[in-house]
């Protein structure tokens, strides 16, 4: 359960960093649906390096293969 919580601790900080840039770079808070979209589109595309983690064996928090108290 450990790794679960670390990997969602991953993929909250990723999330908050791609949808606060898609946000700042179109320079107003989502209105329409299409401004909406690329917010989701930017918070399915934060799931990318959390996967890659995952698939990481060498990784010691949550990589396959890691033991579950990530040591």
């Amino acid at each position: 359960m450990k790794k679960f919580w670390s990997a969602l601790a991953s993929y909250g900080r990723v999330v908050v960093a791609t949808v606060g840039t898609v946000i700042v770079s179109s320079g107003h808070m989502p209105e329409t649906s299409g401004d909406w979209g690329n917010v989701g589109k930017a918070a399915l595309w934060a799931l990318l390096p959390v996967i890659l983690r995952w698939l990481n064996p060498n990784d010691a928090a949550y990589g396959i293969g890691s033991t579950p108290s990530g040591k």
